[in-house]
């Protein structure tokens, strides 16, 4: 086989399908880049954290409320206060008319 001074100075620097490829590979990745968070957007998850105060009039008993948004849960913790004896604590959640 017969070289040219081209091909046996340059080598894979000088071959075309070497910088097509590289080419095509990186107008791939591009679209790729700019294509898939426009098709699949990321979900953003709401952060917001309610805190509420919970007591009774009359009493000593006082709780601590808080609502995780992105979870949907309600946590709860005893600040201070004793219940009374036979007694129970209650905590009713309701939405709207719904209970």
């Amino acid at each position: 086989a017969v070289t040219t001074p081209a091909e046996s100075r340059g080598g894979l620097w000088s071959s075309l399908a070497f910088w097509r490829g590289l080419a095509a590979a990186a107008v791939a990745a591009l679209a790729i880049y700019i294509l898939v968070p426009t098709l699949n957007p990321p979900v953003e998850q709401p952060q917001a954290r309610l805190v509420a105060s919970l007591a009774a009039e009359g009493s000593d008993v006082r709780y601590l409320a808080v609502y995780d948004a992105a979870h949907h849960e309600v946590g709860l913790s005893h600040v201070s206060g004793e219940r009374a004896s036979g007694k129970d604590f209650e905590l009713w959640m309701i939405e709207g008319k719904n209970p």
